[in-house]
């Protein structure tokens, strides 16, 4: 099996037992890509085997490793998510904390008030 072999016409880019993916080594003009085209047909139809005849600006792409990146980057995007949801879940509760202290602080300065007005009238009193 060969991985990247070359000849005078075309580069071998990918072969297996069942198919065989080749480009032509320079930039064909149209005849020359149909003569190309009705040679590998003629090829495949002699071997049995798939032959797949790239244009020269075509490359060849690895599914399984695009379809791998992009699950990684889903899960990295839940990931992200997540992080954005506690994140949220977190400032809400600071946000509660800060209201609930503010809160507190206005009854801690009402029941001064209170503290201060008794005493005043208890001066007041004497």
């Amino acid at each position: 099996m060969t991985n990247k072999s070359v000849n005078l016409d075309v580069e071998v880019i990918k072969e297996t037992e069942e198919q065989l993916v080749v480009r032509a080594n320079k930039p064909l003009k149209e005849n020359e890509f149909n003569l190309l085209s009705q040679l590998v047909k003629k090829q495949e139809e002699e071997s049995g085997v798939k032959i797949v005849l790239l244009p020269q600006s075509a490359e060849l792409v690895n599914v399984e490793e695009i379809e791998a990146e992009k699950e990684a980057l889903e899960k990295l995007k839940a990931e992200v998510q997540a992080e954005k949801e506690a994140a949220e879940k977190a400032k809400a509760e600071v946000e509660a904390e800060r209201e609930a202290l503010e809160k507190a602080k206005a009854e801690a300065k009402k029941e001064s008030a209170k503290k201060d007005k008794k005493e005043k009238e208890k001066e007041a009193d004497k």
